[in-house]
């Protein structure tokens, strides 16, 4: 079903919002904000507001270009740990800290 025709059921109180929510497949909260968003800007207000834009939370295409190259370079059969380590930034280290945990 469209989100329309579930908002009018639920504005004619033939379904609880947690029904309408579930025959969407989203959380109640989900379906609360798309009402009140849908009841203030109509449509317009449901489309989705993220396009063109980057992801808060992504990493920098250099520095994933970075890993995948590092990735690709250590994963030779002849590579070792050694020739990881050369190629990392100054300071960083392949293999997991083996200092004793602080209490």
């Amino acid at each position: 079903m469209r989100f329309e025709e579930l908002h009018a059921r639920r504005q004619r109180r033939e379904l609880t919002m947690a029904e309408a929510a579930e025959m969407l497949g989203v959380t109640e909260r989900t379906f609360r904000r798309w009402s009140t968003r849908y009841e203030a800007e109509g449509m317009e207000g449901l489309e989705d507001r993220r396009l063109g834009r980057a992801s808060a939370r992504a990493v920098p295409v250099d520095e994933a270009l970075q890993m995948v190259t590092l990735y690709v370079q250590c994963s030779t059969p002849c590579s070792t740990t050694a020739n990881c380590a050369s190629n990392l930034p100054q300071g960083k280290s392949p293999m997991p800290s083996t200092a004793p945990l602080k209490s």
